[in-house]
């Protein structure tokens, strides 16, 4: 199947990390995040859908963090930003960031595991960096 979810990640639903292991088990290709990193204290502007801004908009996680994680708990999901405000970010710490999924490690076995035939023994290869 090739089909993805973009959706926001913040403190108050699911983590990353349970998301994106979630979406592979569940045979989805992808997982994008959105970011909102700035919100005015009074917005001149309405809410395009009327009324106030919704909370999910003032507490998303930083997307490439929440990749990073996503990253580490899964092996075939294919991870990105949806929404990215390169503007409102350094762009030094932004290229590290954007970085930091790419350099995947392989799977670790679950701490939920309780059977050695259900887990995976993987190493982490060491970096040639």
């Amino acid at each position: 199947m090739r089909i993805g979810v973009l959706t926001f990640v913040t403190d108050e639903g699911i983590g990353p990390v349970a998301l994106g292991e979630a979406l592979e088990q569940r045979g989805f290709s992808s997982l994008f995040l959105a970011e909102h990193s700035h919100i005015p204290v009074n917005a001149q502007t309405p809410c395009p859908g009327g009324g106030p801004i919704p909370r999910k908009y003032y507490r998303t996680l930083d997307p490439f963090v929440a990749l990073t994680a996503a990253a580490v708990a899964t092996e075939k999901l294919v991870l990105g930003t949806g929404i990215a405000l390169i503007p409102q970010r350094d762009p030094i710490l932004t290229a590290k960031d954007v970085a930091s999924p790419a350099r995947r490690p392989p799977p670790r076995p679950s701490s939920t595991s309780s059977s050695p035939s259900t887990r995976r023994q993987t190493s982490v290869p060491k970096s040639s960096d």
